[in-house]
């Protein structure tokens, strides 16, 4: 049996910005003037994700290497870092634009807090896993987000702050001890509104970055 998806899969567009640091605390203020009249879409939230990976790394050398056409794996859920309930999402990169499916919620079974990784695991399970069976996890992250939209609903924005990342094994998650990171601002949007995205983060005083939080964290605590 295939995984089903609970909302379907979403193709969507993505520009990313670095946020200096000396820019953290005017960044909001900057999102309320952009063109558009973005107004906050949903209260902020924590967000947490567990990565998987081949035993090789096959996801992190793809992304590296910028392969057109590539996968990413993740188990995510919101708040408490020790949740009841999390949800399977699947990105593929397909050239420039990306495909998103999401498959859940399902429940995560109660136990040590210490044994997340391996509660989570046990969760997924209640879904079809076959294609999870021939990966493993290998980084987990964690950070603040803030949630904009235009208008018009045809462009979101998202500010990730306070960034951290997590070594983990199976019974054990400690986070790395890392320099602060700088937030990140995401620009999402249909593909038939591109020349909109460029207007908007043409108006930011912050450059355009090809970014991946799960790349970035194995490069960090690998160093």
């Amino acid at each position: 049996m295939a995984l089903k998806t609970a909302e379907g899969w979403t193709v969507r567009m993505e520009r990313k910005q670095i946020v200096p640091f000396s820019e953290t605390t005017r960044v909001q203020a900057r999102i309320k003037r952009l063109p558009l009249a973005f107004r906050t879409a949903y209260p902020e939230r924590i967000v947490t994700s567990l990565y998987f990976d081949t035993l090789d790394k096959r996801f992190l050398h793809e992304a590296i290497d910028g392969i057109g056409e590539r996968e990413k794996i993740r188990i995510r859920f919101y708040g408490d870092l020790y949740p009841s309930r999390a949800a399977l999402e699947i990105k593929r990169r397909e050239g420039t634009s990306m495909r998103k499916g999401v498959f859940g919620p399902f429940d995560v079974p109660s136990g040590e807090d210490n044994a997340i990784v391996s509660r989570l695991l046990e969760g997924v399970g209640q879904l079809d896993q076959g294609r999870l069976k021939t990966l493993r996890p290998v980084l987990m992250n964690r950070y603040q987000r803030r949630y904009y939209e235009s208008a018009d609903r045809r462009l979101r924005v998202t500010v990730d702050e306070n960034i951290r990342y997590f070594r983990i094994s199976p019974q054990s998650v400690s986070e790395a001890a890392l320099p602060e990171q700088p937030a990140v601002i995401e620009v999402k949007y249909a593909p038939e509104y591109e020349e909109l995205a460029s207007r908007v983060t043409n108006a930011l005083p912050y450059r355009l970055a090809k970014h991946s939080k799960y790349v970035r964290g194995l490069q960090l605590i690998n160093k």
